[in-house]
């Protein structure tokens, strides 16, 4: 729905006074980012250095980095989507990935003392032969692909949106670009170096949705309830926004569709590649379960004020750019 939205051209580009400032700021951050990637690629060549960064990494820079693994393109674009157009049900959406991070600090320390980093290894060790991890090869594959293309259509329609060039074309030649440049960053920094990658990303998101939650607090004489209410009058259902029934993705199962779609974000967050990665690359079981704890506070803090600055929002465009984003949606 959001990317949707965004490649429907419902939200405009940034204004020409800002938009050369924005590309020459990101502009820099990829030049220092691949700078700082050079300076930590390993002369070690072996799998365990590549995947799990030799299993080596300690709880506190893991737990940083696994929630930089959360906090992606898609959660910053579909959690505020979600929330301002479908309220209760998009927060509930929200929720669940978080719920799934709880989830995996169950699992943390038993994957971490398995020795394995994959979901084919731990589906081999109670089932043998080669069918088990052929079937979880495919499985993989089948979530992390179009995950994947989703992270990058996301991206790519963002960066065109900063350049000021929304046309279907640029987005796609900016998805390719973003998509090289991603597995660059993966190819010569292997886990180690995008550790650090996703370490910066935390911190910046966070401060960021600070100032925004902060700011929008600051108008409302820092009263929650004010500005939940304002934010709940301008959207686009006042009646039904704080209450389950506005998401629109249902089905003739009912109470089943929803318990599905519920245990599906929960256990697919749990059972995520890049975060069995992640576990993998701890000291020990027991670092496993601190680092995922760590991800788990900071994640919740992120989903925390992004709910706020979703708020914000809606509050400033609820009776303007709501209804165009519904009508986008509509026409296409």
């Amino acid at each position: 729905m959001s990317l949707e939205l965004l490649g429907a051209g419902a939200v405009e580009a940034f204004g020409s006074a800002v938009r050369q400032p924005v590309i020459i700021s990101i502009l820099v951050f990829i030049g220092c980012a691949l700078l700082w990637l050079v300076m930590l690629v390993s002369d070690k060549d072996s799998p365990d250095e590549a995947y799990v960064a030799n299993r080596s990494l300690s709880p506190l820079v893991n737990g940083f980095a696994m929630a930089g693994e959360f906090i992606t393109a898609v959660s910053l674009l579909a959690i505020p989507g979600a929330i301002a157009l479908f309220g209760y049900d998009g927060f509930a959406a929200a929720v669940d990935a978080l719920l799934g991070l709880g989830v995996a600090i169950l699992l943390a320390q038993r994957i971490r003392n398995s020795g394995c980093y994959t979901l084919g290894d731990l589906f081999g060790l109670s089932a043998r032969g080669s069918a088990p991890r052929a079937a979880a090869a495919l499985v993989t594959l089948a979530i992390t692909l179009p995950l994947l293309l989703i992270q990058l259509r996301a991206a790519g329609i963002s960066t065109s949106l900063v350049i000021g060039a929304t046309t279907e074309h640029v987005q796609v030649i900016c998805t390719i670009m973003i998509g090289c440049l991603i597995s660059c960053f993966a190819a010569v920094a292997e886990l180690r170096g995008t550790t650090f990658m996703q370490i910066v990303k935390v911190p910046l998101a966070l401060v960021t949705l600070t100032v925004i939650t902060l700011l929008a607090l600051g108008k409302f004489g820092w009263n929650p309830g004010d500005l939940l209410s304002a934010a709940v009058d301008a959207s686009l259902a006042p009646d039904a926004y704080l209450s389950p029934g506005m998401w629109p993705y249902e089905s003739d199962f009912g109470t089943l569709n929803d318990v599905g779609a519920h245990l599906v974000v929960i256990l697919g967050t749990a059972m995520a590649p890049h975060l069995i990665l992640r576990i993998s690359a701890s000291r020990s079981g027991r670092s496993a379960r601190r680092s995922m704890s760590i991800a788990a506070v900071l994640s919740t803090a992120f989903v925390g004020l992004l709910v706020g600055s979703v708020t914000a929002w809606t509050l400033a465009a609820g009776e303007t750019l709501i209804p165009r984003l519904m009508s986008s949606a509509r026409v296409r």
